[in-house]
Formats: C-alpha cells, structure tokens, sequence
C-alpha cells in the first residue's frame, strides 16, 4: 500500500447537517481489512447510523462521540 498523505487527500463537503468526510485509507487506495476516515463535525451535525464491511477507525480529538 501506499503512504497517504492527508493534505493529498480530497476534503468533501456533504451539505447542511453533516460533517466534512475526507476518506485517508480505504478500497480505493489498496486497504482491504480497514477504513480511516476523517469527519469534522459543526455544531449539531451527525452521521445516520450505518454499517461498514471493514473495521472502523474512530478517533475523537474534542468534545464527544456516541
């Protein structure tokens, strides 16, 4: 697999109520076991529940996550 770079990375904007989604490592770039995602979340944004077919990475650098 390749280094990924962050700032390499597209940042998508995904409308009025949720969070920006900038996907690091996934399929796409050659993982097959797991997917690292970065969300920045405003205010009350939120992520519907959801399932993923690979392990999930969450990391939470402020405030809280359920």
């Amino acid at each position: 697999m390749a280094t990924i770079r962050r700032e390499d990375r597209p940042i998508l904007d995904r409308g009025p109520g949720f969070p920006s989604l900038q996907q690091l490592v996934d399929r796409a770039n050659g993982s097959q076991q797991v997917t690292i995602l970065v969300n920045e979340f405003a205010g009350a944004q939120s992520v519907p529940e959801h399932v993923h077919d690979v392990e999930e990475v969450l990391i939470v650098v402020a405030g809280e996550c359920t």
